[in-house]
Parts: structure tokens; sequence; C-alpha cells
């Protein structure tokens, strides 16, 4: 359970992340890498209620059991605490300073699709 919490999560959601950006249903905002995408889902195994509960549910006659699922979830939690902990904190100090400011980057945006965009047979150059 310790390793499904922090791997699995994390595993989970950056594929889901990544899928969601690649097919184009989303995009990463302006300032986001793929580092922060990670690191956040590390940090996604820190919740462990559903977990305590699937625990309790798995084991009903077995007290000993039950504890150990616990104990193991509670150290999947502060495991992925310190693995998001330290990816967070590699992912700000490696990220790039941002030199352009969102509206200036709105704007190149905007820029870019109007030069894309075709114009009508109407319309003169």
């Amino acid at each position: 359970m310790m390793l499904g919490l922090t791997v699995g999560k994390l595993i989970g959601v950056s594929a889901g992340a990544y899928a969601a950006v690649r097919s184009g249903i989303g995009v990463l905002p302006i300032g986001v890498g793929w580092g922060h995408i990670i690191a956040a889902a590390g940090l996604a195994g820190i919740g462990f209620t559903v977990s305590l509960f699937i625990a309790l549910l798995s084991f009903p006659d077995d007290a000993s059991l039950a504890e150990q699922a616990k104990v193991g979830v509670l150290l999947g939690s502060c495991l992925s605490l310190v693995v998001g902990g330290l990816l967070v904190h590699f992912s700000v100090r490696s990220a790039p300073s941002p030199d352009v400011s969102r509206s200036q980057a709105q704007d190149v945006s905007l820029d870019a699709v109007r030069r894309s965009t075709p114009r009508s047979q109407g319309q003169g150059s």
C-alpha cells in the first residue's frame, strides 16, 4: 500500500496530465512546466482518507492486517510528502524565471493565431 499510494499517484496524475495536454484537451498554464506537474503529482499521494477506508473494508476479520494496512497508508502518505516536497523544491529551483508577463504572452499568442488564420477571399491584403 505504501508504494502504491506514492508511486501510483505520481505515475497516474502525471500520465493523466500528459494525456490531456497531448490530446489537446488541456494546456499547461504559462510558467508551468512538466517538472511542476510531476511535483504536484508527487504530492497527490498525501491524502489517505479513502485508502484507510479501503484498508478497513479489506480486512474486517483480521485486526492485525487492518493495523498493518493503516500503518502502510500512513507511511505512504509520509513518503509522498517527502518525495513531493523534494520534487517541488527541485522543480522550483530549476524553473526559468519568466521574462514575459502573462499579458505579453497572451498578446503574442493572439498575434500568432491571427497570422495563422486564413483571410476570407473578399478581403484584400
